[in-house]
C-alpha cells in the first residue's frame, strides 16, 4: 500500500509517495519511473474553488534505485500564498498508469516546519 506525505522543510513543501505498487505485482515489485504520477498543491483543504489551487499539476520525480518512491519539492518562495501563517493546505497526488489509478489528498499546515 502506497503512503503519501506532505510537510514543510525550511521554506519548501516536500511531497512524497512511497511504496507504489499494484495488487498484480509480485512481492517486492514496485511501479518505478512512471511519468503518470502527478501532484497539485492547494492553499485550502477543499477543491470547491479552483482559485484555491496554487500549483498546477506537475509530474513527481521517481527516486532512482528506490522501491516506488516519488517526490516533488514545491518552493514556497515561488508561491507567496503558501507562506501565510496557519495555512491549512492540501497536496493532491494522482496516479494513472496502465489501469492503475489512485488519488491521495494529503493535508499540511504551514505552522509545522522541520529544519532538517
Amino acid at each position: 500500500m502506497a503512503t503519501a506525505k506532505a510537510w514543510y522543510i525550511h521554506n519548501d513543501i516536500l511531497i512524497t509517495l512511497t511504496g507504489l505498487q499494484s495488487s498484480t505485482m509480485g512481492t517486492g515489485s514496485y511501479l518505478n519511473n512512471s511519468p503518470n504520477v502527478t501532484v497539485s498543491v492547494w492553499k485550502s483543504q477543499t477543491t470547491q474553488s479552483s482559485t484555491n489551487r496554487v500549483l498546477n499539476t506537475f509530474a513527481m520525480t521517481y527516486n532512482p534505485g528506490t522501491n516506488g518512491i516519488y517526490r516533488y519539492v514545491a518552493p514556497t518562495t515561488a508561491v507567496p500564498s503558501l507562506q501565510t501563517a496557519a495555512l491549512n493546505g492540501m497536496a493532491i497526488i494522482s496516479v494513472n498508469h496502465l489501469g492503475l489509478r489512485g488519488e491521495w489528498r494529503v493535508p499540511f499546515q504551514t505552522q509545522y516546519r522541520q529544519t532538517s
